[in-house]
């Protein structure tokens, strides 16, 4: 959001809201670097569910007697 010659950007962090004012010439880097983290953040939870999944199938095998956890 514009304001007053600045970009305003929100967001949490360990809680608690926070709000700051950025120069139009850094809105485009900052952008960016947004859109990383998004896709940091999905790719870190699609590694998680696939960690659990795993998880899971070693149990169940192990279960059947097919594999030995160590």
């Amino acid at each position: 959001e514009k304001k007053g010659g600045f970009y305003q950007i929100s967001y949490t962090y360990r809680m608690k809201s926070k709000t700051e004012y950025v120069k139009a010439e850094f809105v485009q880097d900052l952008k960016r670097q947004i859109a990383t983290f998004k896709r940091f953040k999905k790719l870190t939870q699609q590694w998680i569910d696939l960690a659990i999944q795993l998880s899971q199938m070693k149990i169940t095998l192990a279960k059947e007697g097919k594999i030995k956890l160590s």
